[in-house]
């Protein structure tokens, strides 16, 4: 993820709500450390939900 020059990455813990099509996944407060950029915090909280459906 990337914001302002400034790039984030790690591993989200979340939660889906079904095994098959369709189901959503959703990632609430999860802290991921910043991996570049100047004069940026250290680390970044995501919150997301995505909804998936059958292709």
């Amino acid at each position: 993820m990337s914001a302002i020059g400034c790039t984030y990455g790690g591993t989200l813990t979340g939660t889906a709500s079904a095994t098959n099509f369709p189901f959503t996944a959703t990632f609430t407060n999860q802290v991921v450390p910043k991996t570049s950029g100047l004069l940026c915090p250290s680390s970044a909280k995501i919150t997301a939900k995505y909804d998936y459906k059958q292709p």
